[in-house]
């Protein structure tokens, strides 16, 4: 009898997370996918109303807008099941990451596949054609002997360690050799060459390797057929395509302002971005797999529908009461809302001054106080300071702003404004000098050497229950499954220092044991007072 309750009353609990939690991921994620893809195809493929690098529109911009409406739509739903607060975040983040991935897969897909193939005569008929992004010529030619060159360099790794050289190659393309006579082209072939070498070579190691790689590439242009590609494709907003844009004006003979730029594309057409778009479906189905997994251990309050309506009855008031907490400053809470706004306002500043939006130049980021070894050297100690407030661009800054809320509002208001601050202020100073000590070569800037000083001290309280309450045990798996992925891309991913994040975690667990063994201490002695009194 107590067997047929129990399953029944696990059957029960079953259909109402299915219809309360789980069936509502399954239409935000499929929603937002379809969403988001539709807009990006309509916006910034066939309007192409603004000049969006591409690896925002595919990869930064829907992985946040993914995890904001997990965190807004699934957020009161999951107030359901009897989870802690601290479980909560997890569970959130979880259902964005499902949310984001295959979402990403889709743009990648869409963006490959999106658009018109056009088929003409010769490059000429562009011109009076509305702009699709796939052409076929049935008479071209291209012309080597007038083709613009453009070098470029930048860094990459996770310290910066690579120092990455490309040739751009720009190419008139015109409908027959009797047409080089004319002074302008209408469009033109891109061709783009590309070596990583070590970035800390000497200077002479790097100049006979640059040399080297043009050579090589100057021998393989010489003897490339130009022709052997399935169809050509119009250059997107993509660092390759900037390149191509500077190579056309180098040529020698021809004007190539306001050109159309045209990539070579070897794969049939009918196979562009078929793989993408099998596993974006198959990440979409393994995501859904594995929420619903999580969910099935988890119980669930006994009327879901009313414990439902009375969250969202008040759920207006939440959002406003966590907006107030973070934007004004007040006792037991004070740092965290100036450190969110300086950074935010020293960002603002940067874009207003004309210095960039979606990122900013490794000499304009030193000239406003960027972290640098030789500069440090020099005498500039402040810059293991200001670093700490400045970053590379609007993702980086959304990024660490993020992250700092979640743990800095925990953090002060369980060790105090003074402890919070001195703690922030350190690891961030302890990072910078790890990562000057790590590179000489490295451009450092941004909050999350000092970011992940706080996740250190919270580390340290959750290993030692100093905060029992407020830190049990699904928060150290929260805290252990944030820092380790983080680590790991910093490792996988270019750009990323990680060194500065090592630094700042051991520093901030440091600071959090000492912290721990002073509250300990003092809570002893209250509890054990002197025996001679």
């Amino acid at each position: 009898m107590k067997l047929k309750k129990r399953m029944r009353a696990g059957l029960r609990s079953f259909i109402a997370k299915l219809c309360h939690v789980f069936a509502p991921f399954l239409i935000l994620a499929a929603g937002f996918m379809l969403l988001y893809t539709s807009l990006n195809w309509m916006l910034f493929i066939k309007l192409d109303i603004a000049p969006v690098q591409q690896e925002v529109l595919e990869f930064f911009l829907p992985f946040f807008l993914a995890v904001a409406c997990a965190w807004m739509w699934l957020g009161p739903r999951l107030t359901l099941l009897r989870l802690s607060e601290n479980s909560m975040f997890f569970y959130k983040f979880a259902a964005g990451v499902a949310i984001a991935i295959p979402t990403i897969l889709a743009q990648i897909s869409m963006h490959k596949a999106a658009g018109e193939m056009t088929c003409l005569n010769n490059v000429y008929e562009i011109a009076g054609q509305k702009n699709t992004r796939f052409y076929i010529f049935r008479d071209i030619y291209i012309d080597k002997q007038n083709a613009g060159t453009h070098v470029a360099f930048d860094t990459s790794g996770r310290i910066n360690e690579n120092l990455n050289m490309y040739l751009y190659l720009a190419l008139p393309i015109w409908a027959g050799s009797g047409d080089m006579a004319q002074k302008s082209c209408p469009a033109w072939l891109g061709i783009e060459y590309s070596k990583q070498i070590h970035n800390s070579l000497s200077e002479a190691e790097k100049e006979r390797l640059f040399q080297e790689f043009i050579q090589k590439s100057r021998l393989d242009f010489s003897t490339k057929e130009l022709s052997g590609f399935a169809y050509l494709e119009r250059a997107g907003h993509t660092a390759a395509s900037r390149g191509l844009r500077e190579a056309l004006k180098t040529s020698p003979k021809y004007n190539g302002k306001n050109a159309t730029i045209l990539l070579p594309v070897g794969t049939p057409f009918e196979q562009r971005g078929r793989d993408e778009f099998v596993w974006s479906l198959i990440l979409f189905a393994i995501g859904s797999t594995v929420w619903l997994v999580m969910l099935l251990p988890v119980r669930i309050h006994r009327s879901p529908r009313r414990a439902l309506l009375d969250k969202a009855r008040f759920k207006r008031e939440s959002v406003w009461r966590e907006v107030r907490v973070i934007m004004i400053p007040r006792r037991g809470l004070f740092f965290t809302p100036i450190i969110f706004y300086t950074n935010i306002l020293v960002y603002m500043a940067m874009v207003f001054c004309g210095l960039g939006f979606l990122s900013f130049q490794a000499p304009d980021l030193i000239a406003w106080g960027a972290n640098s070894r030789l500069l440090v050297m020099q005498g500039e100690w402040w810059r293991l300071l200001t670093s700490m407030f400045l970053h590379g661009g609007l993702v980086h800054v959304l990024v660490n702003m993020f992250t700092l809320v979640i743990a800095a509002i925990m953090l002060e208001f369980l060790i105090g404004s003074t402890r919070f601050i001195f703690s922030y202020m350190t690891c961030g100073i302890v990072a910078s000098c790890m990562s000057i000590w790590w590179s000489a070569d490295t451009v450092s800037v941004g909050a999350s050497g000092a970011i992940f000083g706080i996740y250190g001290v919270l580390l340290a309280f959750a290993l030692t229950k100093t905060f029992a309450a407020e830190l049990g045990k699904s928060m150290l798996a929260t805290l252990l499954i944030f820092l380790g992925l983080n680590l790991l891309l910093g490792f996988l991913m270019p750009g990323i220092d990680n060194f500065a994040h090592i630094g700042g975690l051991l520093t901030g667990f440091l600071i959090g044991l000492i912290i721990s063994f002073s509250i300990r201490l003092r809570c002893s002695g209250r509890s054990n007072p002197d025996r001679g009194q």
